[in-house]
């Protein structure tokens, strides 16, 4: 029930986002690559700060579980799709 953070290069964990109750389905990172959101099956979005790994807030909202998540080019808009046929 986390968010796993890897370097590329070299492989190494960077970091473990622990927040979610239930299995992620889905991450976006931010254009600016500042913000991680991911979506689970606990359906909920969590949005964290990649620089530190802190929760910045978590969004409730959708009744089934979590499939899909987006950040807007802007970064202004973070858009999640669920099970329970809603966007």
């Amino acid at each position: 029930c986390t968010v796993q953070v890897w370097n590329q290069s070299t492989g190494a964990l960077l970091k473990t986002l622990e927040g979610h109750t239930d299995w992620v389905r889905a991450v976006a990172v931010s254009q600016d690559e500042e913000t991680i959101v991911s979506g689970s099956y606990d359906c909920t979005v969590q949005v964290w700060n990649q620089s530190t790994g802190a929760l910045l807030k978590t969004l409730e909202g959708h009744t089934d579980w979590v499939r899909a998540v987006a950040v807007s080019q802007d970064e202004e808009t973070i858009v999640s799709g669920s099970y329970d046929c809603t966007v």
